[in-house]
């Protein structure tokens, strides 16, 4: 038990490093790209191709995983992550429609999405290292980790942009502090992340896992269920983050910096949910519960969002978005992790992962056809519809998902 905590604290840390350097450059991409001379399209091209890279090959690094354990994918993932980031801080030298600097960042992304693996890979880990009760608690820890890493990284590139907010070069620099910080997270994961798949494991995968990567879907139907719940939360989630900059600025008049402190504000919420709350809604009320309370308040919160007429008040509809998906994420999470084997939890979280990033392929695409051909305001009056089909899902399923 020891060597768990231990093993999970570690694990913590990477994660939470591997986010802050994702939270660093997410904000400003739209921005970013706008000062480099994309235009829209090329906004919903630049969002869209990190997780069309993740939706094609995170189920083969989740196999690998099942095969070789989980460390050796990690350090892969983070080596990949220090290159991407100098890509992208490279972009910022090359300003113009057509230039070499529009090239870098798309190839950034692109890198980016190729190694993307560590989100679904750290899930495996949680699997390996806990019981099936303290199951969602682990997810939610991993959720923890992500939503400290957009508090950090957010605030990080708030201050890395002040002063250089309307230049290419002064966007650009949040690359280089996601180099640094993604580098520093690979030191820590050389000397203090074990392999937490067991070598039995692992020989069993090698034996067992050669079945196509969507036979576990046909073996247990409830999964196709399940990882419905996590694309409808995602796309949902994903139009928020991939217009909520463009909306704020324009509308609202905020600059880079005041987007990156609402976008830190959110992770805090969504902290609080990952890594206390919604381990006592799981405890009290079960998983599936906790999916339906969820998803039904992130639907009003994004649903709320176009009715801040400033800042301010833009603090309660974020609230409950944060709230309703800091709850409903660890608990889909769960579910989808007890229905399988422990030799096959890299392939099933990792599927289920690899169409949480087709969600994010077309929620960005989405999100900027809809604010731009309808109304800005359309995106999450969609959304909330979306959040709210989630709910009616958790609703149909048979109560022995539990």
């Amino acid at each position: 038990m020891t060597s768990a905590k231990s093993s999970m604290r570690s694990l913590f840390l990477v994660v939470f490093l591997d986010l802050v350097g994702f939270g660093l450059v997410l904000p400003v991409i739209p921005l970013y790209a706008e000062a480099l001379g994309g235009g829209p399209l090329f906004i919903g091209m630049v969002l869209s191709v990190h997780p069309l890279m993740q939706f094609l090959l995170n189920p083969l690094w989740g196999r690998l995983s099942d095969r070789i354990g989980r460390r050796p994918i990690i350090l892969v993932g983070i080596s990949g992550s220090v290159i991407s980031y100098l890509f992208y801080a490279l972009a910022g030298r090359f300003p113009g429609a057509g230039s070499m600097g529009l090239a870098l960042l798309f190839i950034s992304r692109v890198m980016a999405g190729v190694v993307g693996a560590n989100v679904s890979t750290a899930q495996a880990c949680v699997a390996d290292l806990t019981t099936r009760e303290r199951r969602a608690q682990g997810m939610g820890m991993v959720g923890a980790a992500i939503g400290l890493g957009f508090v950090l990284g957010p605030s990080m590139g708030a201050l890395f942009t002040r002063g250089g907010v309307n230049t290419a070069q002064g966007l650009g620099m949040v690359g280089f502090a996601a180099a640094a910080v993604s580098i520093g997270n690979l030191a820590w994961a050389l000397f203090f992340l074990r392999e937490s798949l067991s070598r039995e494991d692992q020989t069993l995968a090698r034996r067992q896992n050669s079945q196509s990567r969507f036979a576990v879907l046909r073996e247990k139907p409830v999964l196709i269920w399940l990882i419905a719940c996590a694309f409808l939360v995602t796309i949902s989630f994903s139009q928020f983050e991939s217009s909520f900059s463009l909306l704020s600025r324009q509308h609202l008049g905020l600059s880079p910096a005041q987007i990156g402190l609402i976008f830190s504000y959110l992770g805090v919420i969504v902290v609080l949910m990952q890594g206390l709350i919604t381990r006592m809604m799981v405890r009290r009320f079960g998983e599936q519960n906790s999916v339906k309370v969820g998803s039904l308040v992130m639907g009003l919160g994004l649903a709320g969002i176009p009715l801040a007429g400033n800042g301010v008040e833009m603090l309660l509809p974020l609230g409950l978005l944060g709230f309703g998906f800091g709850s409903v994420q660890p608990s889909v999470l769960a579910l989808v992790s007890h229905q399988s084997e422990a030799h096959r939890q890299g392939q099933v979280l990792s599927l289920g992962q690899s169409i949480s990033s087709l969600a994010r392929i077309m929620g960005p695409l989405l999100a900027m056809l809809l604010y731009g051909r309808v109304s800005p305001h359309a995106p999450y009056w969609m959304a909330g519809v979306l959040a709210a089909g989630v709910a009616a899902i958790a609703m149909a399923l048979p109560r022995s998902t539990r």
